[in-house]
């Protein structure tokens, strides 16, 4: 108990270091806001460990979860799910594909972001990928321009 107890007045004393430069010299906390403070500290498991530098909660990870990156309200969280059954971003059971992938035709919104190309706009970009020899050859990754660089022009 004689050694916690400095240790202890020093995490709190560093703890709340910074926070009291920063505060006006004319206002300091309450005896009950530093109890909160610390409760709250203890709480999160930032309190230092004896003579470690480390705090509780890194030595200790599975006692402290993570705090939560942005914590979002249940209207929030309904709306996101309402909107995502609208447009098929679930997963139905155990199957790893979204309803949008398994049935397009009933969620055409999911895939309106293509954009729309003519026939000739698909024909010319295939006759360039051709000619840059931007195209895969059989069962490799590599493209043709990758295998055979001597065959094709550079680009700069």
């Amino acid at each position: 108990m004689k050694r916690t107890l400095p240790a202890l007045s020093l995490a709190v004393a560093t703890l709340f270091a910074g926070q009291a430069m920063a505060l006006n010299v004319n206002t300091t906390p309450t005896r009950a806001d530093v109890q909160a403070e610390l409760a709250q500290a203890i709480n999160a498991g930032d309190m230092l460990s004896g003579d470690s530098s480390q705090t509780l909660r890194e030595m200790y990870p599975a006692v402290y979860p993570a705090q939560p990156a942005a914590v979002k309200t249940r209207a929030e969280v309904r709306a996101e799910l309402e909107q995502a059954v609208r447009e098929g971003n679930v997963v139905p059971g155990e199957s790893s594909a979204r309803l949008n992938e398994m049935y397009p035709a009933l969620y055409p919104a999911a895939h309106q972001d293509v954009a729309a190309k003519s026939r000739t706009q698909v024909q010319a970009e295939l006759a360039e990928a051709i000619r840059a020899g931007d195209m895969v050859s059989g069962q490799s990754s590599q493209t043709l321009n990758q295998m055979y660089p001597q065959q094709y022009p550079t680009n700069s």
